[in-house]
């Protein structure tokens, strides 16, 4: 319908078993610009396909606020982030439980 929004990938390592923090908060942020509702996250390989729904939240104001901190702190004044530790995966904190709301969609489209 007219209040959703697409986000298609093609995985370079197979499909993953759930979208990927990084995927969920962009489909996210394209909710909150956009004004839409839900989001479809569509992940494809030849002979395998998944598909999960992602809804707005309330929690998407507070990503919209690090969103902007993180613009105003590094992009306008052109002052790189601080770099991560070689080797040391960093794992992001999630704004609230709502960013882990997603309705997966198997191959054959049932529901998971």
């Amino acid at each position: 319908g007219d209040s959703a929004v697409l986000e298609i990938k093609n995985p370079k390592k197979g499909l993953p078993k759930t979208v990927p923090l990084h995927h969920r908060i962009q489909v996210l942020i394209q909710l909150a610009v956009t004004g839409r509702t839900v989001g479809f996250y569509y992940n494809f390989e030849p002979g395998n396909t998944r598909l999960w729904v992602i809804r707005a939240s309330s929690g998407t104001a507070a990503l919209i606020a690090r969103l902007k901190r993180f613009y105003d702190d590094h992009v306008t004044p052109r002052i790189p982030p601080p770099r991560r530790v070689p080797g040391r995966k960093k794992r992001l904190k999630p704004v609230e439980p709502a960013l882990n709301t997603e309705y997966p969609f198997g191959g054959d489209y049932d529901r998971a």
